[in-house]
């Protein structure tokens, strides 16, 4: 089994609505890593699925708004969102499977990227729509 750090970074954005997402996207990875570690199917299944809802959702907006303001990184950020999403359907069969272990390792890659993700890929964007004026617009 795979170790997690007691204390995770969490790097926020500064804009509410974003952060918020990030929030929960974090937290359903972490409910779902512990559904594994303790073997509890009927939650891996529900949190699972709540994940990928609300990560293709999640990224469903922000392609939808780097497409409205004409986001010139939408190409390559749009590139890591299919990686992501290449690996929830890794994290679907294994656990459909019952490999714990290449769960947990795929869950804790996601939380890796997440924080990757977030404090390079989306502060990029998050600067791009501040200097457009399109986050007023967004609030």
């Amino acid at each position: 089994m795979t170790t997690i750090p007691a204390v995770l970074p969490d790097f926020t954005l500064g804009e509410p609505s974003i952060d918020h997402d990030h929030r929960i996207i974090r937290d359903l990875i972490l409910a779902l890593r512990d559904a594994v570690a303790d073997g509890d199917t009927e939650a891996q299944g529900e949190l699972g699925e709540a994940l990928v809802r609300h990560i293709k959702t999640h990224f469903m907006v922000e392609e939808l708004l780097m497409r409205l303001y004409k986001y010139p990184d939408a190409e390559a950020h749009v590139a890591e969102h299919q990686v992501v999403l290449d690996r929830l359907r890794r994290v679907t069969t294994d656990l459909r499977s019952g490999d714990a272990p290449a769960s947990l390792r795929d869950l804790d890659a996601l939380l890796a990227w997440r924080t990757a993700h977030i404090g390079q890929a989306d502060a990029a964007y998050r600067d791009y729509l501040r200097n457009t004026g399109a986050l007023r617009h967004l609030e």
